[in-house]
């Protein structure tokens, strides 16, 4: 699940995607969840939205980035976002267990 709160109501992304990979460097970046003209954070300014991700089947991550898509409401390139929050499981890297 992904939870975040915009900083202010126009400067919230409307177009943009969540992205993650396991792999180092610029390789291996997977889309969980995108999004094309969403209204969600901009209805109202520091009111958090939730998302359900859908990762790939045993698929584990520990680098995230939000990638903007288009502009913000405003017409800005600035990714207004104040706090982002991802839950999930934990896999011990030494192990690769749960």
């Amino acid at each position: 699940m992904c939870s975040w709160e915009g900083a202010s109501r126009k400067d919230s992304p409307l177009s943009w995607v969540l992205e993650a990979t396991s792999k180092p460097g610029e390789q291996g970046w997977v889309v969980l969840s995108e999004h094309a003209m969403d209204h969600t954070l901009p209805t109202q300014p520091r009111k958090p939205a939730t998302w359900q991700i859908r990762c790939p089947e045993a698929e584990f991550f520990h680098r995230f980035r939000i990638r903007m898509t288009g502009p913000t409401e405003n017409g800005r390139n600035m990714l207004g976002i104040s706090c982002v929050e991802l839950h999930g499981d934990l896999r011990n890297a030494a192990t690769m267990q749960l």
